[in-house]
């Protein structure tokens, strides 16, 4: 038989139509109204699921502000996937993140595991912040906790709350610790049901993103790692101050990578005027604390 008939064979054939008896299986859950009915089970599914958010994240941003230029989520892929696994081999029940932005990198760690809640730190400063933060509250309810405002005020306010040693809440009045503050701060880690087993700092970008890892060093759990994104700038700097300083070590780095050589493990930007792209250096960190500290020790 020649190769022209067999490739007009081949063109002309039709795929075997599906057999519904043996065929289908089914993938949707018949769960409650108002939970969602597809899980993923795969490492495939799992990352098309977290891709599917971040094209539904990227609209809404863009429908809220679409000429800000810095709407459009950064999280690199490498560092996402680097994160998803971070939360598998934490065993991660808490996800802690400082500076939300569009909600990429929270809406991600959601995705990857069901038995994960974040408790989220954020300026809710820009016109898509708080219908970003309406998407997340509906998808993932009581596992997306938010607080918004400025870190400095807000992380503090928090751990007071939660009885984690380190801090106290801006402008409440002295007086004698309770019981679990005391052991809080004996420990030097957050309380079961609050403590942080997976930890991202991205907000503050200059030097005051120090204080964001000094406090959150008191709500860390003892196997907790944390991220630390944009290394080539001030956040690098603290980084490699608190690990010189016994506070933290560093586990893990990535980059800075070129943003001359097109490195693919560093895209450029997407913007919205010309030439529609920024080109950073750019590289991120893993580590994890050795201890707590409040702010009055740095």
């Amino acid at each position: 038989m020649s190769d022209r008939v067999t490739r007009a064979r081949r063109r002309g054939a039709r795929a075997r139509p599906l057999r519904l008896a043996e065929d289908f299986v089914p993938r949707l859950e018949q769960v409650r109204l108002g939970l969602p009915r597809f899980a993923p089970r795969t490492e495939a599914e799992t990352m098309a699921a977290i891709y599917t958010w971040w094209n539904i994240l990227d609209a809404e941003m863009y429908d809220h502000d679409a000429k800000y230029k810095y709407q459009t989520g950064y999280l690199r892929e490498m560092q996402l996937k680097r994160m998803v696994q971070l939360v598998r081999e934490t065993g991660a029940r808490r996800y802690c993140e400082i500076g939300m932005n569009g909600g990429h990198s929270v809406a991600a760690v959601l995705q990857s595991s069901p038995n994960v809640s974040a408790t989220v730190f954020d300026m809710m400063a820009f016109n898509y912040s708080w219908p970003v933060a309406g998407l997340l509250h509906a998808q993932y309810g009581r596992r997306f906790k938010l607080h918004p405002g400025n870190s400095r005020a807000t992380v503090p306010r928090w751990l007071h709350a939660n009885g984690m040693g380190g801090a106290k809440a801006p402008g409440a009045a002295d007086k004698a610790p309770s019981a679990a503050a005391s052991a809080g701060a004996a420990g030097g880690r957050g309380h079961a049901g609050h403590a942080c087993d997976l930890i991202l700092i991205d907000g503050d970008h200059t030097a005051g993103c120090r204080s964001d890892m000094v406090l959150m060093s008191n709500a860390a759990s003892p196997r907790a790692r944390v991220v630390v994104d944009d290394i080539q700038m001030p956040p690098g700097k603290a980084l490699a101050r608190l690990n010189a300083t016994g506070l933290m070590r560093i586990l893990e780095t990535y980059g800075p990578y070129s943003a001359r050589e097109r490195d693919p493990r560093n895209p450029c930007m997407r913007m919205v005027q010309p030439p529609y792209e920024m080109c950073i250096p750019w590289g991120f960190s893993v580590a994890k604390y050795l201890r707590a500290a409040t702010l009055s020790d740095y």
